[in-house]
């Protein structure tokens, strides 16, 4: 099989998307994605590795991670999902998408262990075994000097949990519910997961947690003699309009008035976790840190998807995939605080199975008017469907918000909203913000 064209990709790689009752397959997902791996010579063990687990902000804290590795001199892969525009932004190098030509090439390398694979008793890989596999052979080509690893979904079974190398740095973000069906229905079971990705006697940077995700973190720990080196939380200073300010300062390292390029004051986390992870990758690399070059480097930092803020004129558009109830509650902290007392029109779906009530019932403080929309996309991880918008509305009708409107199309719920009020937000899912995004940006840039 010869693949020529990015569009045959994306139509090679829809192929492996497993159908809905083939979602998670645990231990067993696992071991095919060790197999699948091991018939490429295990490229995942040939690079330094940090790898990103957790319920929020791991996405935001493997992008900052990259970034100032990068800044550092180092030649970065960076692995996200679910990507927002273009599949290669599951296999950047140095922040940039590889030409399509490489990505061709290297897919041809990994062609013959997936058929095998394919084959074997493990059967066909799924949609996301293939693209971490594709990753991994990406990063080890270009013999990158890190490899920043976000999980998917959960971490013990998780796909990218092949890694075996005791130098693997594993970073864990904070831990909440979501995905309850399949991780836990308690913080605790759900740090369990995450915690997975810890091997013995390496480290692990933690951000802060709650007591019961710190105890399970620490048992797991201490069962395989890792050693635990918690983040220090933030310190926020005075806000600009438009930024998030914060400091930094632990024994290692002190890095005053870090200037972000988002009013998204949960950011200031996660790149305080992104900076001590980079602490401890630069004391088991020898690689000199300068708080300068970090400051310089965060403040042009934007993750897309992630409180992304458009203007033109008096109109503001702003973007936050938000999609789990902890997530919600920190991007309505920020938006309040970027805009107070502000209501918007938001457009709002969640991806089916989430805890949607109090997701609901916390944007309706800050909203004009509601406009529930829907999705079913088939090609991401898995075949993506929305929550009904009528299930939606009714969380709101219950609480006695009556301003609301459905309109299942993406686009059209877009403009209605855009013609109705002088600020849109966009929230729920970050597959709702990929849908909405090439609108979006095509009036953004109409705009400069």
């Amino acid at each position: 099989m010869k693949i020529m064209t990015y569009r045959e990709a994306v139509s090679f790689f829809a192929s492996f998307i497993p159908k809905k009752a083939q979602l998670y397959a645990g231990q067993f997902g696992l071991d095919r994605a060790r197999f699948l791996l091991g018939q490429l010579g295990n490229p995942q063990d040939r690079i330094p590795v940090l790898h990103v687990a957790g319920t929020s902000g791991k996405g935001s804290t493997s992008f900052y991670i990259s970034r100032i590795l990068h800044a550092h001199g180092l030649r970065t892969g960076l692995h996200v999902s679910p990507h927002l525009l273009d599949v290669r932004e599951r296999f950047q190098i140095n922040g940039t998408l590889i030409p399509v030509p490489d990505m061709l090439r290297y897919l041809d390398m990994i062609i013959p262990a997936i058929e095998r694979t394919s084959v074997s008793h493990f059967g066909k890989p799924t949609y996301f075994e293939v693209l971490i596999a594709l990753a991994f052979t990406v990063f080890s080509g270009h013999k990158v000097g890190a490899a920043v690893i976000e999980t998917g979904m959960g971490g013990l079974h998780d796909g990218t949990n092949t890694i075996s190398s005791p130098d693997k740095i594993s970073v864990l973000t904070r831990i909440g519910l979501d995905h309850t069906q399949i991780l836990g229905k308690t913080i605790g079971a759900i740090a369990r997961q995450k915690s997975g990705i810890i091997l013995p006697r390496s480290f692990v940077v933690v951000s802060p947690q709650t007591k019961e995700a710190e105890s399970v973190i620490g048992q797991i720990a201490k069962k395989r003699m890792a050693r635990i080196e918690w983040a220090p939380v933030s310190k926020p200073l005075p806000a600009s309009p438009g930024f998030c300010r914060f400091s930094y300062r632990d024994s290692n390292l002190s890095v005053p008035d870090i200037t972000l390029p988002t009013p998204a004051r949960y950011q200031a986390e996660n790149a305080t976790l992104a900076i001590a992870s980079c602490i401890r990758f630069a004391r088991q690399t020898n690689l000199s840190l300068s708080p300068s070059v970090i400051q310089k480097t965060l403040s042009s930092s934007r993750f897309a998807g992630r409180m992304d803020i458009f203007r033109k004129g008096a109109k503001t558009v702003i973007v936050d995939g938000a999609h789990n109830p902890q997530k919600m509650t920190a991007f309505m902290t920020s938006l309040s605080l970027f805009a107070p007392g502000k209501r918007h029109i938001f457009v709002v779906a969640f991806k089916e199975g989430k805890d949607t009530t109090p997701m609901v019932r916390r944007i309706i403080p800050h909203a004009k008017k509601i406009i529930f929309t829907s999705f079913f996309l088939t090609n991401q991880d898995v075949q993506n469907m929305s929550e009904k918008p009528t299930a939606l509305s009714e969380i709101a009708r219950q609480t006695g918000f009556s301003s609301f409107a459905i309109i299942p199309d993406t686009n059209k719920a877009f403009a209605a909203a855009f013609s109705e009020g002088d600020s849109v937000v966009v929230t729920g899912s970050l597959y709702l913000a990929g849908e909405l995004y090439p609108a979006i940006s095509r009036w953004s840039d109409s705009t400069s």
